[in-house]
């Protein structure tokens, strides 16, 4: 599953999410009309996904049936703030990255069975880009004033206690993924 931009009327770009086949046709399928829909994620047991739908001055998380295009708004962002990055830590949660009007990216916990939603990894400032692997949770944060990639290996859905620094750039790095073979 992908998220494509595709120009709408003269001067709007939307994004939509569309699924291709590994194997026989790979034909795309578009899965969402007029959702605006971007970075998608899927639940381990792949019979949903998440996504973040762009609105006029903020976004939503949205939990996406892969069964039947049924959808269900999880947060709904205020003016001007932002979620993004989410990622399935297990079937009943996910980390996700929240910008507020007065503060940087941080990441949260939210549990899908309770509607709890808390901070994880507090001491990272500009975090964000999350992704949970059987090795932990990546993610980058400008915590020592450049973007770089942390990983946190003792995150159990509870608490996330440590990262440590997987990248020492001067630059920035920007997007990560584990191979996990």
């Amino acid at each position: 599953v992908y998220d494509q931009m595709s120009v709408v009327g003269r001067y709007q770009n939307f994004r939509e999410l569309y699924q291709v086949q590994i194997k026989g046709d790979r034909t795309p399928t578009q899965l969402t009309y007029g959702l605006r829909a971007s970075q998608p994620a899927f639940s381990p047991s792949g019979k949903e996904l998440l996504f973040v739908q762009q609105k006029g001055a903020g976004t939503d998380l949205v939990l996406f049936q892969l069964s039947n295009s049924k959808t269900k708004t999880i947060l709904s962002s205020r003016l001007g703030e932002r979620y993004s990055d989410p990622t399935f830590v297990n079937q009943n949660q996910f980390v996700f990255s929240w910008r507020t009007k007065s503060s940087s990216d941080k990441l949260y916990l939210y549990d899908l069975t309770t509607g709890r939603m808390s901070p994880i990894l507090n001491d990272f400032n500009e975090a964000n880009r999350s992704l949970y692997t059987r090795q932990g949770l990546f993610f980058v944060s400008s915590k020592n004033g450049i973007n770089n990639l942390y990983l946190s290996n003792d995150f159990n859905g509870q608490t996330a206690g440590t990262a440590v620094a997987i990248s020492n750039t001067t630059t920035s790095i920007q997007d990560a993924d584990w191979d996990s073979k």
